[in-house]
């Protein structure tokens, strides 16, 4: 009975902040230790997939990675970041280094030769602090259809001028690594990088699935001069720790554009339907803070739709095209957006159809 009455207050906690763990696992993204080396990547921009004497492999959670590297022996080091923006430009101790292999469209391979010690790497694009117009694209719910996702791809490559993907998540059916696999192989095709915060089909499995796969589930980076920040809804509501740091990137971008990317809408357009988040008043609490915070636009999925709407004065964009089952006689089966910005924020949406 004692053990029992002592379980029941861990249990409540953990409904209380279902998304507690996933947040305290993003603080933790981009750090790895051995004997021969370690490196921490600023911000947790990028997940450190292996670290073994000689040789680092990184996933890119953004277009920008910064770290330090401290090898114990010189000698040779293979770096392999996978996700990658393809015009990306590595610099070791703020010198330029040679041309990358390439092992398909986003995976980019450098040999250093390394000395003994603390290193400073930087892989970004020539133009990323520039800033400056951009076209990216859209895409969330895959779901079950991640065997039929081919087409989608092509269409997204055949796309002109995107800098890379954005998505809000449901990539899979429940997130189990067989699954997120199968979505990293067939995506290796995509020929720009793709960014994503889970969704609730990814919570099949505990947190640390995502963690290991893509590393931060909530992240925020600059490009050309406009924030993108993703933060994890897939509970249906946001931890404090969350709260927190969307505070701060609210504060970081008050002055210039902000995109905001979540997978589950605070509020469904359709209020009968209710797939919006647990808490009305949680909902409205935040897009209060959005709308002060100045944001430029909000991209939802989860609703296997396309909707735009207005929220707080803030547009808003539901896209769930991915291939997932959807709505019934809305006539928009699988799709993506393209988005359009520069300074002055998002100066063009457009849905862009895949059937």
């Amino acid at each position: 009975m004692r053990a029992l009455l002592l379980l029941v207050p861990a249990l409540f906690a953990g409904c209380l902040r279902p998304g507690e763990e996933q947040a305290d696992l993003d603080r933790e993204v981009g750090r790895a230790s051995i004997a021969e080396a370690s490196i921490a990547v600023d911000g947790g921009t990028a997940a450190v997939r292996a670290l073994t004497p000689g040789a680092i492999t990184l996933w890119a959670g953004g277009p920008t990675i910064e770290a330090d590297l401290t090898v114990a022996e010189a000698g040779r080091w293979t770096l392999t970041v996978q996700n990658a923006l393809p015009e990306g430009r590595l610099t070791v101790d703020s010198a330029m280094v040679g041309a990358p292999t390439l092992d398909g469209p986003t995976k980019l391979i450098w040999q250093l030769d390394l000395a003994a010690g603390a290193h400073r790497l930087r892989l970004a694009a020539d133009d990323v602090d520039s800033p400056g117009a951009f076209r990216f694209a859209v895409l969330s719910d895959i779901q079950s259809a991640i065997d039929e996702v081919e087409p989608v791809i092509a269409r997204l490559n055949a796309e002109e001028g995107i800098r890379f993907v954005a998505s809000t998540g449901d990539l899979t059916e429940n997130g189990e690594p067989g699954q997120l696999d199968k979505y990293q192989r067939l995506f290796s095709a995509l020929k720009v990088p793709f960014y994503a915060t889970p969704g609730n089909h990814e919570r099949g499995e505990p947190p640390k699935v995502w963690h290991d796969y893509y590393g931060r589930a909530n992240h925020s980076f600059v490009f050309k001069g406009a924030r993108l920040t993703f933060i994890d809804s897939s509970y249906g509501t946001l931890d404090p720790i969350v709260h927190g740091w969307l505070d701060d990137w609210l504060a970081a971008a008050r002055d210039g554009t902000h995109l905001v990317f979540t997978h589950i809408p605070l509020i469904d357009p359709v209020g009968v339907r209710g797939g919006g988040w647990r808490s009305r008043k949680e909902a409205a609490k935040t897009t209060v803070r959005l709308a002060r915070g100045a944001v430029d636009g909000l991209f939802f999925g989860h609703i296997h739709s396309y909707y735009a709407f207005s929220k707080g004065g803030i547009p808003a964009y539901i896209s769930g095209g991915g291939g997932a089952l959807p709505e019934r006689l809305d006539g928009i089966e699988r799709h993506f957006l393209t988005v359009d910005v520069d300074a002055d924020g998002v100066q063009r949406t457009a849905i862009v159809r895949v059937d």
